[in-house]
This record gives C-alpha cells, sequence and structure tokens, in this order.
C-alpha cells in the first residue's frame, strides 16, 4: 500500500543490498510495503511528504521500479 505503490502489483520484485532494518517506526509514520526478511521496507509519512525505501527502485532488477519513482515526482509535485 502507500502512496508510493499506487501503480505498483502488491507483489513485486525489488533488490535490497544490505540487511539493514528499521527497529521502531518513526513517529507519524506508516509501513507501506514489507518482506519476510525485511518487516520495514518501505514507509511513509503523508502529511510531512516524507518516503523512505529499504530497496533500490532505480535499478533494472526492481521490475517496477519506474513506476515508483514516477509516483514520487508527481506526489513532490502535487501542493499539500
Amino acid at each position: 500500500g502507500g502512496k508510493l505503490f499506487k501503480d505498483v502489483d502488491k507483489s513485486n520484485i525489488c533488490w535490497m543490498s544490505h540487511t539493514d532494518q528499521i527497529d521502531k517506526l518513526p513517529e507519524g509514520f506508516t509501513i507501506t510495503a514489507a518482506t519476510h526478511d525485511c518487516p520495514v521496507a518501505a514507509m511513509e509519512n503523508v502529511d510531512k511528504k516524507l518516503y523512505a525505501l529499504q530497496f533500490h527502485p532505480e535499478v533494472e532488477h526492481t521490475v517496477q521500479g519506474y513506476k515508483i519513482i514516477l509516483c514520487l515526482a508527481i506526489l513532490l509535485q502535487t501542493p499539500s
């Protein structure tokens, strides 16, 4: 879910090159993507227009990464 994943399939292939994890969700954020090994693969704070990913949408190994980047560009251009 979440605004970055508006046009992205619910199940997707993404490239994660590390094993960093978020232990505690920051105040105001919601989890928008997770994997078996990474409980917070993406999160967002819509009110503050803050979006975070634990994977690389810009690489070809992330199958629908271009859609995520496009959504981000649109979200950042849209007035609050």
